[in-house]
């Protein structure tokens, strides 16, 4: 059915700016919008799941199959999708040049089998919940749900690209748009990180908490071999006491 894919298409796509968010989170401390799009969706995620999808279904034989295939349709995807970005608009959505093996800063090694190891994880775990899931819901309410966020999704990239091609003397108007349809995503993005910082933050506390208990329990014990081996000292340098048969 058409329309499920659609639907998984924003799923995956919204899924992705979530994990976008907190990426961002714990490495800034702060919310970061990393979407190419004022909404809370990243598109490249959602067409990246659709991809895996529609070509690795018929051959997922097995995990290290499944594997490698995504490592290398990610890739193609993320190469072409940077590399169509920064000329169309002259800007690096991301940028990995910093990172080893990387291709003109588009893909790098590292990422790329973290998204294959993303893509198992997905098809084997998190998609078949999410296909129970839409399959449960009846069809008017799916045709419902793919009707307003495509309209939505539309809306966002016109105005998106509208307000990055504009000329000073439309840009206030698209920017007042624009912000309109940022509000929402912006705010549910600073109670992600909100959530993510938190937790990270009460993560290294627990880790603190752990290691200083650690170190509490060794040093009595060090403390106690310390006093064990100062007694043997003593007990060395103190005189033998003298046998009461022997003469002087």
């Amino acid at each position: 059915m058409v329309c499920d894919y659609v639907l998984y298409f924003f799923i995956y796509a919204c899924l992705g700016w979530c994990v976008e968010v907190v990426y961002a989170a714990l490495k800034t401390g702060k919310f970061v919008n990393r979407g190419f799009l004022n909404g809370c969706v990243c598109p490249v995620y959602g067409v990246g799941v659709l991809l895996i999808l529609l070509c690795l279904t018929p051959i997922n034989i097995n995990v290290g199959v499944l594997f490698a295939a995504s490592v290398v349709l990610t890739s193609v995807l993320e190469f072409i999708t940077g590399f169509v970005l920064e000329k169309l608009f002259h800007t690096k959505w991301w940028d990995y040049s910093k990172e080893h093996f990387h291709i003109k800063g588009y893909v790098c090694l590292k990422f790329s089998l973290l998204w294959g190891m993303a893509c198992v994880i997905v098809m084997d775990l998190v998609h078949p919940s999410v296909a129970r899931l839409v399959g449960k819901l009846p069809d008017s309410v799916v045709y419902i749900s793919v009707g307003v966020l495509s309209a939505v999704f539309v809306t966002d990239i016109v105005f998106t690209v509208c307000q990055l091609c504009a000329h000073n003397r439309n840009y206030a108007v698209l920017e007042r748009i624009c912000a309109g349809l940022k509000a929402p995503s912006d705010a549910i993005g600073e109670k992600i990180s909100s959530v993510a910082v938190n937790a990270e933050e009460k993560l290294h506390a627990i880790r603190e908490k752990i290691r200083r208990s650690r170190l509490f329990k060794a040093f009595p014990e060090q403390k106690r071999k310390g006093k064990d081996a100062c007694a043997g000292v003593s007990a060395a340098e103190q005189p033998l006491p003298k046998d009461e048969g022997s003469k002087e």
